[in-house]
């Protein structure tokens, strides 16, 4: 026998609590924590239960999502510079030809630069 809860809050707070105790909390996705965090304190709120252990268990993981994502992004950031630290042998050549272009446009620009100086 199947005994249905008439309180559509309490059953969502029952749901909560099992995805808690049952360990299921990284299988939720970010909305569905954050979901989860809004019912449990407006449960708390409207009934007055202390469901602390619950609630941080549930921002534990949502911080723990935000942690290895920062963690992840700070890696790539990392591997990133480290690729900059040494130049390629391309980087040189680049760089080569982009002070040789500089010289010879330097030396292009003498006759303008003359006639504007009258010498």
């Amino acid at each position: 026998m199947h005994l249905i809860n008439p309180d559509p809050e309490q059953n969502e707070f029952l749901e909560v609590t099992a995805a808690v105790r049952e360990g299921r909390l990284g299988e939720k996705s970010d909305a569905e924590l954050l979901q989860m965090s809004r019912v449990l304190r407006f449960y708390q709120d409207r009934k007055g239960n202390p469901v602390l252990h619950v609630i941080e268990a549930v921002e534990n993981e949502r911080l723990r999502r935000r942690l290895d994502e920062s963690i992840t992004e700070t890696r790539s950031l990392k591997s990133g510079i480290q690729r900059l630290e040494k130049p390629r042998q391309f980087d040189w050549w680049l760089l080569a030809v982009a002070i040789v272009t500089a010289i010879f446009a330097g030396i292009a620009a003498l006759d303008v630069i003359f006639k504007w100086t009258g010498k």
